[in-house]
């Protein structure tokens, strides 16, 4: 009777063993697979880690495969993914790779992105987030932002070659909404910058159409309104009477 439980006993560890040697043979082919599909196809990862929540992960996977590659898609699927996943410094790193990407005048013209379920240029998109996102990124940078969206009106307003102050207004757009997001950053600084607009100063010299000057106006006014509990009376009724002028 001993005999045969030692048997028993014997046969049962031999199973155990092989199961034990089936299960690591089969993790380690699971980790093999997974090791190839992420070095043969960095951006179809990323894209996989994406759909299943890993939003940062994704960005960080998808922002390894563009530095490998450098190729314009690449890095603004980085620009898009980090869009959605707040990651405001992966934004602005990307943007700015795709704004000095030697393919960036061709590429550009052929992206599209969806605010809102509105369809919406590259350009468009490119420049309100990277003026959105810089924003909320340093907010102690505030005058350097607003500098650069001056210098994309410089480069694409009205007068220029370029001649399309949508380009511009998008950067503009982004900072406004940033300065609404974001309570820390200082609503009059905003105001004040906006102004320069509505009075057809610096950069804004062309301005000189009152109908191309509503919806920057329009911006403005729409940032009274949501931090209104912020500002003095006066600059209430300055802006108003902008408002009021325009329209």
């Amino acid at each position: 009777m001993k005999q045969v439980e030692k048997t028993q006993v014997k046969t049962q560890n031999k199973l155990t063993k092989k199961a034990g040697r089936v299960v690591a043979v089969a993790m380690a082919l699971l980790v093999l697979i997974f090791a190839l599909f992420l070095l043969l196809s960095p951006m179809k990862a990323s894209n996989f880690f994406g759909t299943l929540g890993f939003k940062n992960w994704s960005v960080s996977m998808a922002y390894s495969a563009a530095e490998d590659s450098g190729s314009f898609d690449d890095w603004w699927s980085v620009f898009e993914k980090a869009v959605k996943a707040d990651n405001y410094k992966i934004v602005c790193i990307s943007s700015a790779k795709l704004q000095n990407h030697s393919d960036f005048a061709t590429a550009i013209k052929d992206k599209k992105a969806k605010v809102n379920n509105i369809e919406q240029e590259g350009r468009y998109y490119l420049y309100y987030q990277h003026a959105r996102c810089s924003l909320l990124e340093s907010p102690e940078k505030i005058d350097e932002i607003w500098n650069w969206c001056e210098i994309r009106h410089e480069q694409h307003g009205w007068g220029t070659s370029l001649g399309n102050d949508t380009y511009s207004l998008n950067g503009i757009k982004g900072f406004v909404d940033a300065a609404i997001q974001n309570d820390k950053i200082p609503v009059e600084q905003v105001l004040v910058k906006l102004e320069k607009i509505y009075n057809k100063e610096g950069y804004f010299d062309d301005m000189t159409s009152t109908s191309k000057r509503k919806d920057f106006i329009t911006c403005a006014k729409k940032l009274v309104d949501e931090r209104e509990s912020e500002i003095n009376q006066e600059t209430k009724d300055l802006w108003q009477t902008y408002y009021d002028k325009i329209f």
